[in-house]
C-alpha cells in the first residue's frame, strides 16, 4: 500500500541516527557515529521529489523529540495546528495600518468552533493556522471604513464580523508576546480621516461624581508690618451623566475679618456631536470678534477641544501631483510636521497641524524609485483665521456680570467665523443691550510669502450712564510673518483705532463716569513726600479710547543669540499721557553658562511716574547631587536689577529638585538692595505628593520676617468611596485598581495609588486618548495586572475612570505529580478553579519539562484542575493551603501529587 505524503514525511522528521539509542523516559545515550552525514542527505533528497505532494499536507510534530515517551507529553494539538495561544478570551491592543486603535477583550477559538454558518460566528482568519478571532461589531466600526463598504448602521448588533466577507485584501496578524494584533486595510477602503482623529464612539463622558478642589494659603508676617493672612478658593462640581455643575468661591480673613465671596456658579454640558458647549449660569463669553464678558444667562458656542489638533485653527491645504506611489513629507522651520502616502495623481492635504503659527512649509514628495522633488508653501496665520469650511460660533443672552463699579444690564450676543477657500476667513457679530448696540464685520487672509492678516471694523451706539449718546467705529488690523531666511519673526502686529463717540458695551454699563482704585500708600507718602499714587484699575469716560498699538518682535542672529522686542502703547482721546509698555532684550549661552539682558518701560496714563527697569541675568547648572545619571542638576542663578531711582537689588538662587520622582522643588535666595534696605532673602519647598501639593516659605529682609505656606489638592466622592488627589482640571481620570497600593502612575511625578488601589490624575487632554499605565516595578509580591495599561478619551469636564484588573494572590512554583507519583507531561495546562465569592479570580500556567509551573494571583486556598488530554486519566486535580506567613515572599513552593 503506497505511503501518502504526509506518512512520509512524518517517517521523514522521525527518522532516527544509527548512533543515538532511546531508553526509557530517560535522555538519548550517545554511542559511536557511523557515517552521520548520509541521514541528512536522504532526507533533504526526500523532500525535493515529495515536494509537491507535500504542498498539500500538514505536518505532524513528534512529541519524541522532547520526550522518548510520547505519553510524558501533553497533547499538543493545538500548537500542531498552528495556534499561537490557547483559546480564550484575551485583552489585545488592536492597530489598524500600524496606528494604535485602541485595547480590546477579543474571543480566539479554534476555526472548528466558530462556524460560518452561524449568525454569531463570522470570524477574521489572520494566518495563524486554526486559530480565529471574533472581532465584534462595535470594534469594526472603528477601524474607519467607508460608508459604502461597511454600513455600520446595519451591522451594530452583530457578535462577530467577517471581515474578508466586506474588504476582501483585508489581512492581519497576532503577536502573542506582546499581545498585539495587526489589521491590515487598503486605504481605498478606508473614509478619510483628519489625524489625531478620536471615534466619538470612545468619548466618555465619565462617572457621577461629587467634586471639590481647593487652594488654601496663609501668611504670618512679623516686624514693622504684623499681620496674619488666609485665603481659600474652592472649585466644587458634581457630574451627573454628560451635565456639570460648578460653584466656584472665596473665603479670605485679614485685619479687617472674615469674608466668603461668591465668584460664579453653572451648569455646564458638553455638545461633542456638535463640537460646541452648553453654559447656563455665570460665565464668560469667547473673545474672537468683541471683547470677552462676564454674563450671567445661557451660552452655545463652538469648542475646539472636540476637533482634532489637524483641523484646529488654521494652515493652508498642501496640493500637488505625484507620478508614482509616492511618500509626501511636510516640514516647517526644519521639523516634520506632516508625514503620508498618496496614490500616483493628483493629491490635497487639508489636515496639516503646523508647529507654529508662522513658518514656511516645505513639502517634499519623494517618489517609489528615490526621486525627489520640492516646493515651499508660505505660511503665516493671525489667531481668527480658520480651515476651509470650518464654522466657529458663539451666542450667548444674558445680563452682564461685572464688577461692584456696574450695573447689570440684559444684553444679547453672537458671532460667527467662517473659513473660506484661498485662505480666507470672514467674521461678524452683533451685540444688542438696552443702552448699546454694535455690529462688527472683518476679514482674515493668509497672503502666503507675504505674511497674514486680519482687519475688522465695530459700529456701536452707546447712551453712558450721564444720558449722553455716542456713535462711534473702531477699527483693527493685525499682520503676522515670519522671514525665516533672515532669522526675524513678526508675531503679532496690531493696531486699532477708535473714533470719538465709540464706547463699548462693558464701558457703558459703568455707574460714574470716573471711579476705579489707585494704589495710595500712606506710609511710603510719609518717607517719599514726592512718591505719585499709581493707578491700578481706574476709568474715565470722558477719555475714550483713541488708539492702541502693539508689537512682538524677534530676531536670531547666527551664533550671537536672540534679540526681542515686545510693547503696546495706548492713546486717549483729550489726553496727552498714554498707557506705554516697551520691553526689549537679549539672550544667549556660552557652554552651560545662559545670560540674558534685558529693559523696560511702564507708565499709566494715570500715573505721573515711569518705571523703567534694567536686568542682567545669569544661570549655570552646578552638576547632579548624588551623581547618579537622570538626577536633575541644580542651578545657580544670578539677577542684578536696576531702577530709574539708582534702587539696585543682586540676587542669588540656587533651585533644583529632589527625590526619585524628582517631586520636591527647592529653592535658596539671598538679595542684597542698596540705599539703605540692606540684604533680604529666603528659602522655599515644593512637595507634589500624591493626596496634594504643598509649598513652604520663610523670607526676610530689613524689617520684617515672613513664613508662607500653600496646600493645594482635591476630594472626589464616588460611588466606590471618597478619593483624595491633587488639584482637579477641567477633565479628570479616577484610577481604580482594587489591592494595587501605593503604586506608582507613570509620566506623573510623585503620583501612586493610595492605600485602597486609587488615586486622581488630573488635567487629562479633552476628546484626546490619554495613556494611563501603572508601574509594574512597584507592584506588591502579592499583585498581578492583567494589564497595566489602559486609554480613556474624557469629554469636556469629565471624570472618567481607569479601571484595572488586579488580581492579589501569590506567585508560586508548583511541583506536579500524577496520582501514583508519575510527573505531569511536559505542555500539561494548570488552571485555578474559581471561586464563588470571586469568579474573575483566574489564574493558568502550563508545566514544563521539569514538571513545574509558575502561577501568579493565586489565593492562600485553592483547587487547581491539570489537564494534558481529553481522557479522564489525562486529567486530575490538587487542593493546596498556605500559611499567611506567605503574603510577603516573593515567591512560593508547592509540590503535590494530583487527585484523579
Amino acid at each position: 500500500m503506497p505511503l501518502s505524503a504526509s506518512a512520509v514525511w512524518q517517517s521523514i522528521m522521525t527518522y532516527e541516527s544509527p548512533g543515538v539509542v532511546r531508553q526509557g523516559h530517560g535522555r538519548p545515550r550517545q554511542q559511536r557515529k557511523t557515517n552521520n552525514d548520509t541521514p541528512w542527505l536522504i532526507r533533504i533528497a526526500a523532500v525535493a521529489v515529495l515536494w509537491p505532494a507535500l504542498g498539500h499536507a500538514a505536518p505532524v510534530f513528534n512529541p519524541a523529540f522532547l520526550a522518548g515517551d510520547s505519553g510524558a507529553v501533553a497533547d499538543l494539538t493545538p500548537i500542531e495546528q498552528g495556534a499561537v495561544i490557547p483559546p480564550g478570551r484575551y485583552r489585545v491592543m488592536v492597530y489598524v495600518n500600524q496606528h494604535y486603535l485602541a485595547p480590546y477583550d477579543l474571543t480566539f477559538a479554534p476555526l472548528s468552533t466558530l462556524r460560518r454558518d452561524e449568525p454569531r460566528y463570522l470570524p477574521l482568519l489572520l494566518g495563524v493556522g486554526d486559530m480565529d478571532v471574533c472581532l465584534p461589531a462595535s470594534v469594526v466600526a472603528q477601524f474607519g471604513l467607508r460608508e459604502d463598504v461597511w454600513p455600520a448602521a446595519e451591522m451594530s448588533s452583530m457578535a462577530c464580523v467577517s471581515l474578508k466577507q466586506y474588504v476582501p485584501e483585508a489581512g492581519g496578524s497576532f503577536e502573542a508576546g506582546h499581545q498585539r494584533l495587526d489589521i491590515t486595510l487598503p486605504q481605498a477602503s478606508l473614509a478619510h480621516r483628519p489625524r489625531g482623529y478620536v471615534s466619538p464612539q470612545e468619548w466618555d463622558d465619565g462617572i457621577n461624581a461629587a467634586m471639590v478642589s481647593y487652594s488654601f494659603n496663609g501668611a504670618h508676617q512679623r516686624g514693622d508690618y504684623r499681620y496674619d493672612d488666609y485665603f481659600l478658593t474652592l472649585q466644587n462640581r458634581i457630574n451627573v451623566g454628560a451635565l456639570r455643575f460648578h460653584d466656584d468661591m472665596t473665603w479670605r480673613h485679614g485685619r479687617s475679618g472674615s469674608q466668603w465671596t461668591h465668584i460664579k456658579t453653572f451648569m455646564e454640558m458638553p455638545l461633542p456631536a456638535w463640537e460646541s458647549d452648553l453654559v447656563v449660569g455665570e460665565s464668560f463669553s469667547p473673545a474672537d470678534v468683541f471683547d470677552g464678558l462676564g454674563f450671567k444667562g445661557v451660552q452655545l458656542a463652538s469648542d475646539d477641544s472636540a476637533l482634532p489638533d489637524s483641523r484646529r485653527g488654521y494652515a493652508p491645504t498642501v496640493r500637488g501631483i505625484a507620478r508614482s506611489n509616492a511618500r509626501v513629507t511636510v516640514r516647517q522651520n526644519g521639523y516634520v510636521v506632516y508625514e503620508s502616502s498618496v496614490a500616483p495623481g493628483p493629491f490635497e492635504i487639508t489636515d496639516l497641524y503646523p508647529a507654529s503659527s508662522s513658518g514656511d512649509l516645505t513639502v517634499s514628495v519623494q517618489e517609489n524609485d528615490g526621486e525627489t522633488h520640492s516646493f515651499i508653501i508660505p505660511y503665516s496665520a493671525v489667531p481668527i483665521l480658520q480651515r476651509q469650511g470650518r464654522i466657529k460660533y458663539a451666542v450667548t443672552a444674558g445680563r452682564l456680570r461685572g464688577n461692584t463699579d456696574q450695573s447689570s444690564p440684559s444684553f444679547g450676543q453672537a458671532s460667527l467665523i467662517y473659513g473660506l477657500p484661498h485662505g480666507m476667513t470672514v467674521f461678524g457679530g452683533a451685540q444688542y443691550a438696552d443702552r448699546y448696540r454694535a455690529l462688527a464685520l472683518g476679514w482674515g487672509q493668509n497672503m502666503g510669502e507675504f505674511g497674514a492678516f486680519s482687519v475688522s471694523g465695530t459700529q456701536a451706539h452707546s447712551e453712558l450712564v450721564d444720558g449722553s449718546e455716542h456713535s462711534g467705529q473702531s477699527w483693527s488690523f493685525l499682520y503676522s510673518k515670519s522671514l525665516n531666511e533672515l532669522g526675524t519673526t513678526f508675531q503679532l502686529l496690531g493696531y486699532r483705532y477708535s473714533s470719538k463717540g465709540f464706547y463699548t458695551l462693558d464701558q457703558t454699563a459703568n455707574r460714574h463716569m470716573s471711579g476705579g482704585v489707585v494704589l495710595d500708600d500712606e506710609q511710603r507718602r510719609e518717607r517719599d513726600p514726592a512718591w505719585v499714587a499709581d493707578a491700578l484699575d481706574y476709568y474715565n469716560l470722558h477719555h475714550s479710547r483713541r488708539s492702541r498699538i502693539q508689537l512682538s518682535v524677534s530676531q536670531r542672529i547666527p551664533g550671537a543669540g536672540t534679540l526681542f522686542i515686545s510693547g503696546s502703547e495706548e492713546a486717549y482721546w483729550h489726553m496727552e499721557r498714554k498707557n506705554r509698555l516697551w520691553q526689549m532684550g537679549y539672550s544667549d549661552s556660552v557652554g552651560s553658562l545662559n545670560y540674558s539682558l534685558a529693559f523696560s518701560d511702564s507708565r499709566s496714563a494715570w500715573s505721573a511716574r515711569d518705571n523703567q527697569l534694567y536686568t542682567v541675568s545669569l544661570s549655570y547648572p552646578i552638576g547632579r547631587l548624588g551623581g547618579r545619571p537622570g538626577d536633575s542638576s541644580p542651578w545657580l542663578s544670578w539677577t542684578t536689577t536696576r531702577d530709574d531711582d539708582g534702587r539696585m537689588n543682586h540676587s542669588a538662587i540656587l533651585s533644583g529638585t529632589a527625590l526619585a520622582d524628582n517631586n520636591l522643588g527647592y529653592s535658596v535666595r539671598q538679595s542684597y538692595a542698596n540705599q539703605g534696605n540692606g540684604y533680604n532673602g529666603g528659602v522655599s519647598l515644593d512637595y507634589h505628593g500624591a493626596l496634594a501639593e504643598s509649598q513652604l516659605g520663610y523670607s526676610y529682609d530689613r524689617d520684617s520676617r515672613q513664613i508662607s505656606y500653600v496646600l493645594r489638592g482635591s476630594a472626589v466622592a464616588h460611588r466606590d468611596g471618597l478619593t483624595l488627589g491633587r488639584q482637579l482640571g477641567d477633565a479628570n481620570i479616577l484610577v481604580k485598581a482594587p489591592g494595587a497600593q501605593h503604586v506608582k502612575i507613570e509620566d506623573n511625578s510623585g503620583l501612586t495609588t493610595d492605600s485602597r488601589g486609587y488615586a486622581i490624575v488630573p488635567y487629562a487632554s479633552l476628546y484626546r486618548r490619554n495613556r494611563v499605565a501603572l508601574d509594574i516595578n512597584t507592584l506588591h509580591n502579592n499583585v498581578e495586572l492583567t494589564d497595566a495599561v489602559t486609554h480613556v478619551v474624557p469629554t469636556r469636564g469629565a471624570l472618567v475612570r481607569a479601571e484595572f484588573d488586579v488580581r492579589t494572590g501569590m506567585r508560586s512554583l508548583i511541583t506536579l505529580r500524577q496520582p501514583g507519583g508519575q510527573p505531569v507531561p511536559f505542555g500539561a495546562t494548570v488552571t485555578l478553579v474559581p471561586r464563588r465569592s470571586d469568579p474573575r479570580t483566574v489564574s493558568e500556567g502550563i508545566v514544563d519539562d521539569h514538571s513545574q509551573a509558575y502561577m501568579a494571583g493565586l489565593p492562600l486556598r485553592g483547587r487547581l484542575w491539570v489537564r494534558w488530554g481529553d481522557a479522564e486519566d489525562q486529567q486530575c486535580h490538587i487542593d493546596y493551603l498556605l500559611p499567611e506567613s506567605v503574603l510577603e515572599d516573593p515567591l512560593t513552593y508547592i509540590t503535590s501529587e494530583c487527585a484523579p
